[in-house]
């Protein structure tokens, strides 16, 4: 909106300003760093610096109603699904509205309690959200990714998340760092910074928050300069390492050249191309046949051509590899009943997996009956315009 581009650009200015009054302060403070130093308390005074400074943070936050202060922002959390519409945008940056998280985060919780051990599989929010959320909208993250990772990999995944996070955090703890303590300190942090607002938002799914984040800790982490250099590798096991290297960017590259070919099928068929889109579709198969998208390309391809029992093959394929998806079974049942079989049961199985979308039940509604010559005749009416995701 306008209102947020004028905040922004007025964002922007101040940031300028706050990085040029930083390195001002800090060229200041360079002039008394030497003497800084040499400055040195005992442990005694240090331990009651320490204390001192505890107690005044007690009594200041007693003093402001820090406790009421939190109960009432917990409450809004809770409460407030909504920030609401206003023209300052910037005033979402002190509400403690939840934003429609605590729904994300329940139909997350739900997925997990169906399989605790190891999740609903990678990428499977969304499948998840169809089933058990209460509302009819397109979701794709959980919103956090603590309890989206316990969604789709399940205790053992979660648990594997939290060694890698934990390890990072140990690994630049300022624990006997000597003059560098204050860097690693800073290192530190940041990481828990990003570790409590990834629980919040998809951060990790954001190149620009994650990878600098996962850099600084690798630089933390790095052997020193001036340590003992280890010895080398030789050749064979320079040789190994670098074989392991390629074997494990074959999968990436597999998928890499699939998804080219898909893409290139799935803008063919919004074209109205199918001849395009079944080669490409058949192109992506045969590099990776292990994707739903491609055979659903094909199905719907094959539906739209009339041949309504290569389209049902296909889509079968499709599910197969992802038999979660509402939209294939949608499909698969709209190409049944063109064929004159009985859709019922898919018709009840994409009802089943997004219980909440009109279109799941408008469509058994329209296929709930017994009788043939009326499958074939919506069918092939639903046929004739399928769209990937069981859209028509």
């Amino acid at each position: 909106s306008p209102a947020a581009v004028a905040e922004g650009h007025g964002l922007a200015e101040l940031v300028v300003w706050c990085v040029l009054a930083a390195l001002a302060l800090r060229a200041v403070l360079l002039l008394g760093d030497a003497r800084i130093a040499r400055f040195q308390l005992g442990r005694s005074a240090r331990r009651a610096g320490w204390t001192g400074a505890l107690v005044a943070a007690v009594v200041l936050a007693l003093a402001l109603d820090a406790p009421g202060f939190v109960s009432d922002r917990v409450d809004q959390f809770v409460n407030q699904s909504n920030v609401g519409r206003t023209e300052q945008t910037r005033e979402r940056l002190t509400s403690a509205s939840n934003q429609g998280r605590l729904v994300l985060w329940e139909a997350a919780i739900d997925g997990y309690r169906a399989d605790r051990l190891k999740g609903s599989g990678a990428g499977t929010y969304v499948a998840l959200w169809n089933r058990y959320g209460n509302r009819s909208q397109s979701v794709v993250d959980a919103h956090s990714i603590y309890v989206e990772t316990l969604a789709e990999l399940g205790l053992v995944g979660f648990a594997l998340l939290v060694v890698a996070l934990v390890a990072l955090l140990a690994g630049v703890l300022p624990l006997r760092r000597g003059p560098d303590r204050c860097v690693y300190a800073a290192i530190l942090a940041t990481l828990v910074a990003w570790a409590a607002h990834a629980g919040l938002d998809w951060d990790w799914e954001m190149p620009a928050v994650t990878l600098p984040l996962f850099a600084l800790a690798g630089l933390a982490l790095a052997r020193p300069g001036d340590a003992p250099p280890r010895r080398r590798p030789g050749g064979p096991a320079l040789a190994v390492i670098g074989l392991l290297a390629l074997a494990v960017a074959i999968l990436p590259g597999t998928v890499l050249a699939s998804q080219q070919r898909l893409d290139a099928s799935v803008e063919a068929l919004r074209a109205g191309d199918c001849t395009a889109a079944l080669a490409e579709a058949r192109r992506a198969v045969d590099v990776l046949g292990a994707r739903p998208e491609a055979h659903e390309v094909i199905g719907i391809c094959l539906a739209r051509a009339g041949d309504y029992g290569g389209a049902a093959a296909a889509l079968e394929r499709a599910l197969e590899r992802d038999p979660d998806n509402w939209g294939l079974h949608a499909s698969l049942a709209a190409v049944l009943a063109a064929d004159g079989r009985d859709p019922r049961a898919e018709a009840r199985a994409a009802l089943t997996r997004n219980p909440r979308e009109p279109l799941a039940r408008q469509l058994a509604e329209r296929l709930g009956g017994s009788k043939p010559g009326r499958w074939r005749r919506v069918g092939r009416e639903l046929a004739r315009d399928l769209a990937p995701s069981g859209r028509w």
